[in-house]
């Protein structure tokens, strides 16, 4: 990795050349020269932002523009999917200076521009707080234990996955005093087997990342990445033949930040790579996850939406934990009477209805037929349930699981009407465990497909998705909590 680090909170000086569009003029087409301006690049707290400067002559970058600004460092910042900010004029005499904010939510730092045609080939980057959920002890020790110089394997994972490779290697530094190295960390190398935009690269990014949040139960990005044109191959070659591989750098707007993840928990994780053994697992899950991430994407971004949201109890997060549900394929209600029969009331009840001149009342008259004719959310988390039940055993999962989930969903129907969890304790303690089961239950129905080895079975008990349920609340049902709080209440 060849990676520009900007400095967080400090303005760099920058020249930017901002692009024309043609005009025409009498009929003909003429190219504009480009507008060469003065301004300050700066990255902090997660905002990106170029203010733009010129003296006397009006000026005006469009939203669609992509922009170059060269430093004062001498590398260049390309920015991409630009937000116009305030904009404005300065002068207290005869002399005027315009100025102009961008918000940026992409950049790419090189020592030479990123064209709007350029492709990526392979991205590389690090993932703070998952060194232990990517560490392959024999590999990591091997490079932990030997000398610089000695011949050893520094790659942990080398898979195919839909669309391209995914690679887990180590790098290590030292210091002039030791032959051994001083801190051995894992990096990330995506891989595609075609050229893709920038906009796709970070779809994938993002699927790898999910896939390693889902094993800690931790919101994880990635950090001190680079994107490049070049395979794995063709950057070897020109490393070794001296040449400087052309990568870039690539900082994101992040918005709000999070405290930085340090050292993710691993005992509740369904796949680990600490042995040859537990890796071939991991390897298979990684692989599953890449092959299902169109139909399963839904599902796993409101699990991510939920690992950002486990430091507060409010009805967003009850309404992202069924969101995450209803997203998950295989969920759905089944038809709990047979299609023949639903065509022949409906037929029956559209007869009726225009007898007595309900016409208008037709279409919503069908679709109340129809969900009648669904399984309700009772029998339908009992089936779901009883499934987990035979992935996972008896003693992670209980028949009051499916009780709670159901009443997560009655729940978030009052939810729009009254503070649900701001009335009494027995309320509060009600939504709070309709909460935590219905998270529960959708982060079993999304990884119990997935082909993890029996002992990542058993550690997926201790997730903290399903460590709150199996340890606070089986055996409990809705109704003992609405029981304890009607009772307080004839006291």
């Amino acid at each position: 990795m060849s990676y520009i680090d900007v400095e967080e909170g400090r303005a760099l000086y920058a020249e930017v050349t901002v692009e024309q569009p043609v005009i025409i003029v009498e009929g003909v087409e003429e190219p504009q020269p480009p507008l060469r301006m003065g301004g300050t690049f700066m990255i902090h707290d997660g905002d990106i932002r170029l203010s733009l400067v010129r003296f006397d002559e009006f000026f005006h970058v469009a939203k669609e523009t992509h922009l170059m600004a060269r430093t004062e460092k001498n590398w260049t910042a390309s920015l991409y999917d630009l937000v116009p900010g305030g904009s404005g004029q300065r002068g207290h005499t005869d002399l005027t200076t315009y100025h102009q904010t961008m918000l940026v939510n992409t950049a790419l730092i090189g020592w030479k521009p990123w064209l709007p045609e350029y492709r990526t080939r392979r991205t590389v980057f690090r993932v703070p707080g998952a060194d232990y959920v990517m560490r392959h002890y024999p590999t990591f020790d091997g490079m932990a234990n030997k000398k610089f110089g000695d011949k050893k394997e520094h790659v942990a994972v080398d898979a195919t996955v839909k669309g391209g490779r995914v690679r887990i290697y180590y790098n290590a530094s030292g210091s002039m005093d030791s032959d051994y190295a001083k801190e051995v960390w894992p990096v990330v190398e995506l891989e595609f087997d075609d050229l893709q935009p920038l906009e796709e690269m970070r779809r994938r990014v993002i699927t790898f990342l999910r896939f390693l949040s889902s094993l800690s139960s931790n919101a994880f990005k990635a950090s001190e990445q680079i994107v490049s044109r070049l395979s794995h191959e063709e950057w070897i070659k020109e490393v070794h033949e001296h040449n400087n591989p052309p990568d870039f750098s690539i900082y994101y707007y992040e918005g709000r930040k999070r405290a930085p993840i340090t050292d993710a928990r691993i005992y509740g994780s369904y796949a680990l790579l600490h042995d040859d053994d537990e890796r071939k697992a991991f390897v298979n899950c990684l692989v599953e996850w890449f092959a299902r991430d169109d139909k399963w994407e839904g599902a796993a971004s409101a699990m991510m939406d939920a690992f950002s949201l486990d430091d507060v109890m409010s009805p967003t997060r009850l309404l992202n934990a069924t969101k995450w549900i209803e997203s998950t394929p295989g969920t759905a209600a089944k038809q709990a009477m047979e299609e023949g029969h639903v065509v022949a009331l409906s037929s029956l009840l559209s007869r009726h209805a225009v007898r007595l001149g309900y016409e208008k009342l037709l279409g919503r008259l069908k679709n109340s037929l129809r969900r009648i004719a669904e399984e309700q959310n009772a029998d339908r988390f009992v089936r779901l349930v009883a499934e987990l039940k035979a992935t996972f055993g008896d003693k992670v999962v209980g028949d009051d699981l499916a009780a709670w989930v159901a009443e997560a969903f009655t729940l978030r129907g009052k939810a729009a009407h009254r503070p649900i969890i701001r009335q009494t304790d027995e309320e509060y303690e009600l939504f709070s465990k309709a909460v935590h089961a219905a998270e529960c239950f959708a982060y079993l129905m999304l990884i119990r497909e997935l082909p993890m080895c029996e002992a990542g079975r058993k550690r997926a008990a201790s997730s903290p998705m399903v460590e709150y349920y199996r340890v606070e609340m089986k055996g409990i049902w809705p109704k003992d909590v609405k029981a304890k709080g009607r009772s307080k209440d004839k006291a």
